[in-house]
């Protein structure tokens, strides 16, 4: 297994900016951190969303939307539901 490696005392996230004008230690924290959240697993059509948010389907172009929990994931009328797979965006747009 690969591990991070990580230089734990930096003080600040970028190592040239004056005191007060870059990440706190918060902030630099969950900088950090997003890096080690495993990515979401593809979700089949049919589906219920896993999380609440923007997903997309490599089956039909401009398909990004947003979907709440507990939504079922459509399927595209050209394409077998099964093969409808759907993908985190991560970011809202």
């Amino acid at each position: 297994m690969i591990k991070p490696i990580r230089l734990q005392d930096t003080g600040n996230l970028h190592p040239y900016l004056g005191s007060g004008n870059g990440f706190t230690d918060e902030t630099t924290a969950q900088w950090y951190a997003r890096f080690d959240e495993k990515p979401l697993p593809p979700v089949d059509a049919g589906q219920a969303c896993p999380r609440s948010g923007c997903w997309f389907s490599s089956a039909q172009y401009g398909s990004r939307r947003h979907f709440d929990e507990g939504e079922l994931m459509p399927a595209f009328a050209h394409i077998k539901s099964k093969k409808t797979q759907w993908f985190w965006a991560e970011v809202s747009p």
